[in-house]
């Protein structure tokens, strides 16, 4: 299923989308502000494309291992990634120049390959607990 923005169902306006069992849909909007995948089982951030607006995806409680492709979001602010079982943060994290707030509580990491320091003010916002 693709989800675009249709004048008839009133995506072109809208700044926050929340889908439930989200898995299955494409996310193409280009005005998203907000967006709450929580709790879909995700394995992968493939189905989120062209959201140059988007300020803060939540996709914490899903089963994603790793941040599988670069992430390209010029206005991202807050990444939640809470509760998955990913076990490394690397360069496709580090291309969020923007981020101030990354909270990653609950995973697995093992390995931080990236210089957090790269981050404007992530430094006193970083949440991430190493087991």
């Amino acid at each position: 299923m693709v989800l675009k923005p249709y004048p008839a169902n009133n995506f072109t306006s809208s700044r926050y989308l929340y889908l439930s069992l989200s898995a299955t849909w494409k996310i193409n909007h280009l005005k998203l502000e907000t967006l709450n995948l929580s709790s879909n089982a995700l394995r992968t951030l493939d189905n989120i494309h062209s959201t140059p607006h988007l300020l803060v995806p939540e996709i914490q409680d899903n089963l994603l291992e790793d941040i599988d492709r670069p992430l390209f979001f010029p206005k991202l602010k807050n990444l939640n990634i809470s509760s998955n079982p990913i076990r490394v943060l690397d360069e496709n994290i580090a291309s969020l120049s923007s981020l101030g707030l990354l909270e990653a509580k609950y995973c697995e990491i093992e390995l931080i390959s990236i210089d957090l320091s790269r981050f404007k003010n992530l430094q006193r916002n970083c949440l991430i607990e190493l087991e």
